[in-house]
């Protein structure tokens, strides 16, 4: 399997476990999981689970998902290191000037991707 999409799924904090099972178990490259109703405690999880090795994905879609500060630096700690990622999908996430800086400053401080 290579692509997943649970899209408008209120999954709410289900999404997590979709997230780290295909991440870390899978080899999937595309990944969509708009309009999930996904909390922060949960964005945080999908974002600690890109970190890992195993991880492939080249395209990811968490559209409406919330974000806090914790999973916002979990994202960019994420997009700092990452080599894979070529498409971050993050639309009405409702980021916030400072959480949107400290993305951005990532993907700036990643040379490979």
């Amino acid at each position: 399997l290579r692509e997943l999409s649970v899209k408008d799924n209120s999954l709410r904090e289900a999404a997590a476990g979709v997230a780290e099972v295909a991440l870390i178990k899978g080899r999937i490259e595309k990944l969509r999981l708009r309009r999930n109703d996904i909390p922060a405690t949960a964005t945080k999880r999908i974002c600690e689970a890109l970190r890992s090795s195993n991880a492939s994905l080249r395209s990811l879609d968490i559209s409406w998902a919330a974000f806090d500060d914790g999973s916002a630096a979990e994202l960019a700690g994420a997009l700092q290191s990452d080599r894979v990622l070529e498409e971050l999908i993050l639309n009405a996430c409702s980021l916030g000037d400072e959480r949107a800086a400290k993305i951005f400053d990532a993907l700036l401080r990643n040379n490979t991707l």
